[in-house]
């Protein structure tokens, strides 16, 4: 068991994961500061404000581009040459950025929505409509290197984007409060366009790698999959909004930054291995071996979180964000999903999209996202954010065991 791990733990290494794991954690790093920061700078009701409209931008993120980045990731790592992989990127980067706009229009539609119960929320919208265009550059700068298993210059994009971020934020809104603080999630475009212009340059090309509609059949379907799965991490928010207060989405916030950050931990070994699971797609073997070993690593780390947490975790949320805040039941109940995620969630639901299983992925999300609903409407008046934490873990529980159902009937058929 232990010659496995270490040879698990190996090819991770080998394929530059180690690069991949220090960029998760710099960079989650630098996103949990900018949050303890931005907590003290601002009145619960700032915070709540700001916090809906990052809400509302997250739920729209998986249609940046109309999705165009998911297609470039699956089908870039599956042709071989580095000229098929060039006619993607460069097509991803011109079509995507054009198809933006309409994400950006639905995005100010939305806050438009919410605006008469929340203050400064049509001016911090139009501030956010910028930072949909540099995650766009952003991403496609990643995946581009991701395809060509460049995992070095993946990482080191993604720390820089995630500095630069927090140390703007911490400058701006040291000046101008709140709107200094969305200023600095916005601006990274400006850097960024320098950086696609001279990535992506246009090449002409005779014949596409791929079949377009294939392309976009998937590009778009990996879209609503991932808008449904990221829908539930939105849905409690925007139901904490609707029955109770701005104060109340603040200590809700307080209460996820922690647990739905730990998700990292997975991410950075998913992110490494992705484009070997595309190719593996056929090999089942190949998934056992890994899963296995997967599941002997985080059983260990999940153990060890939950003790750490529940021995201390009144004292990790008062040390980092103040006296103002404590660690509630919806905290320690989010802990304990977090656990789960790390362990089910995340590598199934990685690997049925690598398997191209899209209408698996968006069934599984479509059953959470309805679960999520009936329990919040249930429980969220009565039980206050408890109620909201309850019905996302539901949500994920579901999500996680359908997705691995998913998987096991795959390679039972094949």
């Amino acid at each position: 068991m232990i010659k496995n791990i270490l040879s698990f733990l190996n090819e991770f290494k080998k394929n530059k994961g180690g690069y991949i794991a220090i960029s998760q954690i710099v960079s989650k790093s630098a996103m949990i500061v900018n949050s303890f920061f931005i907590v003290r700078m601002l009145t619960k009701e700032e915070f709540g404000s700001v916090s809906l409209a990052l809400s509302i931008l997250s739920f729209l993120m998986p249609f940046i581009n109309m999705g165009s980045q998911n297609g470039l990731l699956r089908f870039g790592s599956l042709v071989s040459t580095s000229n098929e992989k060039d006619i993607l990127s460069n097509y991803n980067f011109k079509t995507g950025n054009a198809l933006n706009t309409i994400t950006i229009i639905i995005f100010l539609i939305i806050c438009l929505f919410f605006s008469t119960k929340y203050n400064y929320l049509v001016t911090i919208s139009l501030i956010l409509s910028f930072r949909l265009v540099s995650l766009s550059f952003f991403y496609q700068i990643r995946i581009d290197y991701q395809i060509r298993n460049n995992n070095y210059a993946y990482a080191i994009t993604d720390m820089l984007f995630n500095v630069f971020t927090l140390i703007v934020s911490l400058f701006l809104s040291f000046f101008f409060g709140m709107y200094g603080y969305v200023i600095s999630l916005s601006m990274s475009f400006i850097f960024f366009s320098f950086k696609v212009k001279k990535h992506f340059k246009a090449k002409p090309y005779k014949k596409f790698p791929v079949s377009k509609k294939e392309f976009w059949n998937y590009s778009f379907g990996s879209s609503i999959a991932n808008f449904l799965h990221g829908s539930i991490s939105s849905l409690d928010t925007f139901m904490v909004g609707y029955f109770l207060s701005a104060t109340s989405i603040a200590e809700y916030r307080i209460s996820s930054i922690i647990p739905l950050n730990l998700f990292f931990l997975a991410q950075m070994f998913v992110v490494t291995d992705y484009p070997k699971f595309v190719k593996n797609h056929t090999n089942k073997k190949y998934f056992q071996t890994y899963l296995k070993n997967y599941f002997i690593i985080f059983l260990f780390i999940g153990f060890l979180l939950i003790i750490v947490f529940s021995l201390f975790g009144d004292y990790i949320i008062k040390l980092l964000f103040g006296n103002n805040y404590y660690a509630t039941s919806a905290f320690y109940v989010l802990i304990l999903i977090s656990v789960f995620c790390l362990l089910i969630l995340i590598p199934f639901g990685n690997i049925t999209a690598a398997l191209g299983l899209l209408k698996k992925n968006i069934f599984a999300s479509v059953g959470a996202m309805l679960i999520q609903i009936v329990i919040g409407v249930l429980l969220i008046p009565h039980y206050g954010i408890l109620g909201a934490a309850l019905s996302t873990g539901f949500a994920y529980l579901f999500s996680g065991f359908y997705n691995m159902f998913a998987v096991y009937k795959y390679f039972k058929k094949n």
